[in-house]
C-alpha cells in the first residue's frame, strides 16, 4: 500500500475526514478533497524521512485551482509537518479551530473583493 493510500486510511480511520477523496494524483503529490463539517482540501506529499501537507478550507479554493501547486500556494491555510502520517493528522486536528477561524475571515474577505 502506498503511503498516499495509507493517509486516506488515517483520516477515515481517526474521524477527521467522513469520507477522503482523490482529486489530483500525480508527481509527488496528492491532492484530497476530504468531507466533513468545514469541508477541506489537502495536499499532501513527502520529503526524505518527513511527510507534510497544506490544508485549505475547499471554500476558499476555485474549482479550476484544484491542484496541488494551487494549494500549496494558496494564501490561506496551513502548512503541518511530521515524522508519520497519524502525527500528520493529529496536528491537522489541533489546526481545526485556526481553520474554522481563517475561513471565515477569507470568505468575508473575497465577498468584498467580489471574488
Amino acid at each position: 500500500m502506498s503511503l498516499h493510500s495509507e493517509l486516506k486510511e488515517v483520516l477515515l480511520r481517526s474521524g477527521f475526514c467522513e469520507k477522503a477523496m482523490v482529486a489530483e494524483e500525480g508527481g509527488e503529490c496528492v491532492l484530497y478533497y476530504c468531507d466533513r463539517s468545514l469541508p477541506l482540501l489537502i495536499a499532501f506529499s513527502t520529503y526524505r524521512n518527513w511527510v507534510y501537507a497544506k490544508l485549505v478550507a475547499e471554500r476558499l479554493v476555485k474549482p479550476y485551482m484544484w491542484h496541488c501547486s494551487d494549494v500549496f500556494f494558496n494564501p490561506y491555510g496551513f502548512y503541518v509537518f511530521a515524522r508519520s502520517l497519524e502525527e500528520l493528522v493529529e496536528k491537522f486536528k489541533a489546526k481545526e479551530k485556526l481553520l474554522v477561524a481563517q475561513t471565515s475571515l477569507g470568505v468575508e474577505r473575497l465577498a468584498k473583493m467580489g471574488a
